[in-house]
């Protein structure tokens, strides 16, 4: 019983490979017929092999040179104007940006560069700033610079015969007082460019050098390289006065303060409404006014003019500033405070008065529609029943002026300095093609002109879409002959075999096994017809590409495909080719047996 069993299974073994192995012997006492259906698919399918592997690489090489060259996702402005830092805070949020890095005025953006090694070699450029994420430089085989380092163009590097690693002196010069003036600094060079990058002689530095060096050219001084100068200090202003005087003051007198001194209101006030408002107690032997502006705060010249309209009345004027809203802190304290303006001239600047100071010395930190103003504060006591915390009111009126503009303290010079108002344009990058047209939009439409190559991604983008309705077009006809001629000659063998598949019912194959027999040989005929295809592709891919090598860089073809083109192929063919021969395949099992033995 054992042995029986064994010998049927080996039996229903060879009836499973039976019908293919029944196929692949009639394929090929078949040969010149079945080399005729395998050419006659390659035939088919090379030429949309080609013309796909042409289309392909074609699009792939020009939309990869335009997303690989960073200059294609450049948005460049065509005038200047001022951006502040908080407009280059907002565009960094959109989500279309890259990269965005401000840039100074084109008159400050020329240096003289020399070779340390080769003092004769002396060369003009523009200098540009960069930072972080800057794709020009990380495209194009650089790094980004430190603050004493750069990057050079490669025509610039190659005219002063400069690379990697050596030293360069950067020479600045401005006109003063009929003078010319000169400073310099020495930097490394971090990397050169490839030639992609342009041909313009350019160095990028970081943005913080381009500040200094715009800083130098308009007669300031840049204290940490030693270039001297002016000092942009800042300036107090005020939100109005108070006017102590002896004698009331009639309304033609009150007119007079208010003409042509920056001034729009006057109003005599009382003393606790006065007190309340400023913090402190006004002598009250004295009649008290208070002057303002209409929206804009003063400054000192506003006050020189009040003080020339009430000359010989023994006026007395207390500046006044909004209470401002600070914190002071040190290594375990941190308080909210509000900071009063105290007109008194004796007290000392960056000095605290408050009741109950909570240490003596730490920082005080004022905030003011997104600025920031951080100075060393001293902190003591003084008796006063106000909430309010006192300093000196040049010093409060210098702070007021951070509603207005940037300020910083310099710890060096001692003196609150006034930051930049704006930059005079910008050097910002799409994240993707897709991205250009938008952010161009997005600019023209707040008045900002700006070039992009828009037109030449637009170009590209049109050329795959009738490449590929064209590719489709054929490729129909194509698919459609192949299965009209795949499902005639499969039919066609069915029928000359229609003897010899009833013989093969007759002797005990089952009509599945019949109906598997004629898709066997038509996935063969489809599977090898692609392979032959793909041979003739290849080597129309390397003659096509060697005709055009001269236009193309490393890495890039003009035809070529992918494995998942390939497996796509495969799959389509042999998916045809079941379809096709399924038709004959049924009728081959709806054939009767003895019909089919009848010899007429």
């Amino acid at each position: 019983m054992r042995k029986k069993r064994k010998v049927h299974y080996r039996v229903s073994k060879l009836k499973r490979g039976l019908v293919l192995w029944l196929a692949m012997k009639d394929l090929w006492h078949e040969k010149l017929i079945t080399i005729n259906l395998i050419l006659g698919t390659a035939a088919i399918i090379a030429p949309l092999l080609i013309l796909f592997g042409i289309k392909f690489g074609t699009i792939e090489t020009m939309t990869n040179r335009l997303v690989n060259d960073p200059k294609n996702l450049e948005i460049r402005p065509l005038s200047s104007r001022s951006y502040t830092p908080s407009w280059f805070d907002k565009i960094k949020k959109n989500d279309k940006v890259a990269f965005v890095i401000p840039m100074t005025r084109q008159l400050s953006s020329s240096v003289v560069l020399q070779s340390l090694s080769s003092s004769e070699k002396k060369v003009t450029a523009d200098i540009v700033a960069t930072s972080n994420g800057d794709p020009l430089l990380l495209q194009n085989g650089a790094v980004i610079p430190d603050e004493n380092s750069c990057v050079l163009s490669q025509s610039l590097a190659k005219e002063l015969d400069l690379k990697k690693g050596d030293k360069l002196k950067c020479t600045v010069a401005r006109y003063v007082q009929k003078k010319i003036q000169q400073s310099s600094i020495t930097l490394n060079i971090a990397a050169v460019l490839t030639p992609r990058a342009g041909f313009l002689k350019r160095i990028y530095v970081p943005l913080k050098i381009v500040e200094n060096i715009e800083k130098y050219k308009d007669g300031l001084a840049v204290p940490q390289w030693g270039w001297k100068g002016n000092v942009s200090q800042a300036y107090p202003v005020y939100d109005g006065v108070f006017i102590s005087v002896p004698k009331a003051l009639d309304r033609v007198e009150q007119i007079k303060l208010i003409s042509g001194t920056g001034f729009a209101y006057v109003n005599e006030i009382d003393l606790e409404k006065a007190k309340e408002k400023a913090g402190y107690v006004f002598d009250s032997t004295q009649k008290l006014y208070f002057i303002r502006p209409y929206k804009n705060s003063i400054n000192a010249d506003h006050i020189g003019s009040l003080k020339i309209k009430l000359r010989g009345k023994k006026a007395t004027l207390y500046p006044w500033v909004k209470p401002i809203d600070a914190v002071i802190k040190n290594n375990t304290i941190e308080k909210k405070i509000k900071i009063a303006a105290l007109p008194i001239k004796k007290i000392e600047s960056l000095t605290l008065y408050m009741t109950s100071p909570p240490f003596k010395e730490g920082v005080m930190m004022v905030q003011e529609d997104k600025r920031q103003l951080d100075m060393p504060v001293k902190i003591e006591s003084m008796q006063s029943d106000s909430t309010f915390g006192f300093m000196d009111a040049k010093t409060v009126g210098m702070m007021a002026l951070l509603r207005q503009r940037d300020l910083t303290y310099d710890q060096n010079l001692n003196k609150f300095l006034l930051s930049r108002r704006g930059y005079a344009g910008f050097r910002i990058y799409a994240k993707t093609l897709e991205d250009v047209a938008p952010l161009k939009k997005f600019f023209e439409d707040k008045g900002i002109a700006v070039s992009t190559q828009a037109e030449r991604i637009h170009e590209v983008r049109e050329l795959d879409k009738y490449l590929t309705l064209i590719f489709w077009l054929i490729a129909i006809v194509g698919v459609i002959g192949g299965a009209a001629t795949l499902s005639a000659s499969l039919y066609s063998s069915v029928e000359r075999k229609r003897k010899e598949l009833s013989i093969l019912r007759l002797i005990g194959l089952s009509g599945g096994m019949i109906f598997r027999f004629p898709i066997y040989q038509g996935m063969f005929i489809a599977s090898s017809g692609v392979l032959v295809a793909l041979l003739f592709f290849a080597i129309m891919a390397i003659v096509i590409n060697r005709l055009f090598r001269a236009h193309l860089q490393s890495g890039e073809s003009f035809c070529a495909l992918t494995a998942t083109h390939i497996t796509v192929v495969f799959a389509a063919a042999i998916l045809l080719a079941i379809v096709a021969s399924g038709i004959a395949a049924y009728k081959a099992t709806q054939t009767d047996p003895a019909e089919a033995m009848r010899d007429e």
